[in-house]
This record gives structure tokens, sequence and C-alpha cells, in this order.
């Protein structure tokens, strides 16, 4: 009867890990799908970031080329300015 009562205490024991390893198994089943989930989030907020910066660089070149084209209208009206100063000059 001590061994039956051994082998009882025995299952009991083997049940209890049992139920433990299924517990801390579906716990870390969903730690993962969480930290999955946030990977995937991580990773689309990333190429979302990507997308802005390539349209950014393409709005600095754009603007570059702009102030570009700026700075030589400028260079152009400060020319035709000195030259009507001169003309005014030697009209005086």
């Amino acid at each position: 009867m001590s061994i039956e009562k051994d082998l009882d205490e025995l299952e009991r024991h083997i049940n209890w890990a049992q139920s433990y390893f299924d517990d801390v198994k579906s716990a870390v089943e969903d730690e993962l799908k969480d930290l999955n989930d946030q990977i995937k989030n991580l990773a689309e907020y990333v190429t979302q970031l990507e997308e802005q910066n390539i349209l950014l660089e393409e709005q600095v070149g754009d603007l570059t080329h702009e102030k570009v084209l700026l700075e030589l209208e400028l260079t152009e009206v400060t020319n035709e300015l000195i030259k009507l100063r001169h003309e005014l000059d030697i009209s005086r």
C-alpha cells in the first residue's frame, strides 16, 4: 500500500509539473507573439520613416535647386542695378 501511496504522490507531482510547464509554455508563447507584433510594428514604422526621409531629401533637393535659381536671378538683378547706376552716373 505504501508503494501505491508513493505512486499516487509521484503522479500528483508529475501532473503539477505538467500543468506548470503548460502554463509557462503558454506565457512564453504569448510573450513571443507580443514581441513579434512589436517587431512588426517597429519595422512598419521604420519603413514609414525611410519613406518620409526620401521625400524630405527630394524636397531638400528641390529647395536647393530653387535657391540656386534665386541666387542667379539675384546676381542678374544686381548686375542690372550696377549697370543702371553706372549709366546714371555717366548721364549726370
